[in-house]
């Protein structure tokens, strides 16, 4: 479905806080006459979304299918590289004007900035949620994507290689300290996996419905 703001669905206020989107998600499953259990898919942001529902309301959850999602642990500066506070602000301002430049309507723009407002929070203050240990699936793109002229000037291929190689260390060392987790890494694919890459998004689906629903 399309979260207020994106698609056809209207803008509700300036943009959903996690926990927000999860409460309208279970209304909006509840409305459609959709009954749990559910196995989860999010990408992008909506991996961090489909974390905060698999916390409000667990029992209905048996599995999660994460697709090249954000990483709502990560310390705020981790997220650009930065290595003092200052390089921070200053990589901050710049990413966010590039942002701002591409010209992005009201909803994305709504969205874009909680999510920007979600990263720039001290992580103590973010309330993330434990993971759920249920099945789980990871997709994630592993080509760096394209530099485009609106990208700032502290982005380049190096920064792009450093942040991907960090991503994957990070996200390997993740997968495999939980025994349900399965991750797949696309290697032809970028941010947008489950586009450049569906049967890997279907097949991680598949395996995780598999799991939480065994045959006899």
């Amino acid at each position: 479905f399309d979260r207020p703001g994106i698609g056809q669905s209207s803008l509700v206020g300036a943009g959903m806080h996690p926990e927000q989107a999860a409460e309208h998600a279970h209304e909006l499953l509840d409305v459609l006459g959709v009954p749990p259990p559910y196995v989860l898919v999010g990408h992008s942001w909506g991996g961090a979304l489909i974390l905060y529902y698999a916390d409000q309301y667990p029992e209905e959850v048996v599995g999660l299918v994460y697709l090249d999602p954000v990483e709502p642990r990560l310390p705020s500066w981790t997220y650009v590289l930065a290595n003092s506070a200052t390089e921070y602000a200053e990589r901050e301002a710049e990413f966010d004007a590039a942002l701002h430049a591409l010209g992005l309507p009201q909803g994305r723009q709504a969205e874009q900035d909680r999510i920007l407002d979600f990263r720039r929070t001290p992580l103590e203050q973010r309330g993330v949620p434990a993971d759920r240990n249920v099945p789980t699936a990871l997709v994630l793109g592993g080509a760096l994507p394209a530099l485009t002229g609106t990208a700032p000037p502290y982005i380049d291929d190096a920064y792009l290689r450093s942040a991907m190689d960090g991503r994957l260390d990070r996200l390997t060392a993740w997968a495999r300290g939980r025994p349900e987790t399965t991750l797949v890494l696309a290697t032809d694919a970028g941010h947008f996996v489950h586009r450049e890459e569906q049967g890997l998004s279907v097949e991680a689906v598949r395996r995780v419905v598999s799991a939480a629903h065994p045959r006899p």
